[in-house]
């Protein structure tokens, strides 16, 4: 695939709308685009090492970026480099679009938020560009080294929550499952784990009569919980104190809405999964 930013926009499906903004930014020239002058900061942006602190300073760079296009066409950028290293490594083509559409996702996510597009989830995003998350169908993945000893770990992040069923579950899972057997040889007996309101009791007896998200749950050892309010996050794409105020635009919302209004409370458990094979 030949690839430059207006083929990566194509190819992630961004909105046409995000597709003009980005093009205004394109089109500026070197000496009104900020982003010209942080370009060694956007290479940083693929070192999971360099990323917190690259991102940081073009964050602070690029203050007056008001719905954050400038800093979504930062990352477009970026991807493009990500592209080479995955050409460079044999990576297949299909895992970096549906990983680097995460951006797409950030962008509808934050309409859902705010009523009209824009970007804020950059501390997601260089994730993605820095080799450490990737998307298999509902899920993304991220792999993590931790401690002195590099302990290493696997995240699975669902993605698309109210899309859970036994088969996406599965599908997912396999084809991470040989991805990491084929790429990633050093996390192949790495445990996994899930930080998520899909495993709280509460939540799972608000969905009794839906099995698959009880059949999701039980493929977990629960070693933990708490009360945060990443859920509502998670849920409704925003935080909200005024629960009468939060939408109802599937089922969950639906039904977690009411049970908050209810003066109920959800928690958000980390689990690891017990079988991998």
């Amino acid at each position: 695939m030949d690839i430059n930013i207006e083929t990566l926009m194509k190819e992630i499906c961004l909105p046409e709308e995000v597709k003009e903004r980005i093009r205004i930014i394109e089109k500026m020239d070197k000496g009104s685009n900020p982003l010209f002058k942080h370009f060694s900061l956007i290479n940083d942006l693929n070192s999971i090492y360099d990323a917190p602190k690259a991102y940081s300073k073009l964050k602070a760079s690029l203050i007056g970026d008001k719905d954050g296009f400038m800093m979504l066409c930062a990352f477009l950028h970026a991807s493009l480099n990500t592209y080479i290293v995955y050409k460079e490594n044999d990576f297949p083509e299909q895992v970096f679009i549906d990983t680097i559409k995460n951006l797409t996702f950030y962008v509808e996510e934050y309409k859902k938020k705010n009523g009209h597009y824009g970007f804020d989830k950059g501390e997601e995003a260089y994730k993605l560009t820095s080799f450490v998350m990737y998307n298999f169908g509902i899920f993304n993945y991220e792999i993590k080294e931790i401690g002195q000893d590099n302990q290493k770990l696997i995240f699975m992040h669902a993605r698309d929550y109210y899309l859970i069923n036994e088969s996406r579950v599965k599908k997912s899972l396999a084809a991470f499952n040989t991805f990491i057997k084929e790429y990633w040889l050093d996390f192949v007996s790495a445990p996994i784990y899930c930080y998520s309101f899909l495993l709280s009791k509460e939540f799972l007896y608000l969905m009794k009569d839906n099995s698959s998200y009880i059949n999701f749950a039980k493929m977990f050892t629960v070693l933990s919980s708490d009360y945060k309010d990443k859920f509502l996050e998670d849920i409704f794409y925003y935080k909200e104190k005024d629960f009468a105020l939060l939408k109802e635009d599937n089922e969950i919302q639906k039904k977690v809405k009411e049970y908050l209004l209810l003066g109920g409370k959800i928690t958000n458990c980390l689990g690891r999964l017990k079988d991998n094979n």
